[in-house]
């Protein structure tokens, strides 16, 4: 085959590839098909079904792909540094995407601080603490990590916690942690430091109304859970 007709054989498969696309969306498409597209943008020449097929082989799923990291992504033969960066890219701005739209709603419930911590924290690979300030009418005022690392044995800095939440002018506010390699079960040290962060608010008029823990195949309300009785009873 000519070098010109395989490249109008190539051109039209993406033309088929995104029409389908675009008529009935990405559900319609196997996992290989939507790297395959994804692809494109960073690849204009090359035909990328079969890096498509390998980076599902070698990760697992589209949610392993985008959780690998950059230095994963650039050890597999035919990725460069553009197209790990653009993978990377597509994460982030999804995560945005899904932060903004439930931050649209009232937070105002377990259920939903899960749900926005879950798109804060999803994919991160180390363990992180954030914070969420509440107005009044329990909407998103403020969202700041305030540390990096293993939370159970990390000195969390009460003082700036303390400061975001006074700079908020908040007097509502909820934590969330993750457990990027485990469950979602909160440990004793978790409770422990829930304990401490919640009577260091109380000192100030400031209510942590609860603490949020996302592990890697679900996540958890501390307060829900029925695990301090003492101090959330409902």
């Amino acid at each position: 085959m000519s070098t010109k007709k395989y490249e109008d054989l190539h051109k039209g498969h993406r033309q088929r590839m995104k029409a389908k696309m675009i008529k009935n969306g990405l559900s319609s498409l196997e996992p290989h098909e939507i790297m395959e597209i994804m692809l494109f943008f960073t690849n204009p020449r090359k035909d990328t079904n079969a890096l498509g097929h390998l980076l599902i082989k070698k990760f697992g799923s589209i949610r392993g792909v985008l959780d690998a990291s950059h230095d994963e992504l650039i050890n597999i033969s035919g990725i460069g540094e553009s197209t790990a960066s653009h993978i990377s890219f597509i994460k982030e701005i999804a995560k945005i995407y899904m932060q903004q739209s439930i931050s649209a709603e009232k937070l105002d419930s377990p259920e939903k601080l899960c749900s926005y911590f879950k798109a804060v924290l999803i994919g991160e690979d180390v363990e992180q603490l954030h914070i969420v300030c509440l107005n009044h009418e329990m909407e998103l005022v403020l969202d700041e990590k305030v540390c990096q690392g293993d939370i159970g044995r990390l000195n969390v800095d009460m003082r700036r916690l303390m400061e975001i939440a006074i700079k908020s002018k908040c007097d509502t506010v909820a934590i969330g942690h993750n457990h990027p390699k485990g469950l979602h079960i909160p440990s004793k040290a978790d409770i422990q430091t829930t304990r401490r962060i919640y009577n260091a608010f109380a000192n100030i008029n400031i209510r942590l109304i609860d603490h949020i823990i996302i592990g890697i195949n679900g996540e958890t309300s501390i307060r829900k859970s029925g695990l301090m009785p003492d101090i959330w009873y409902d």
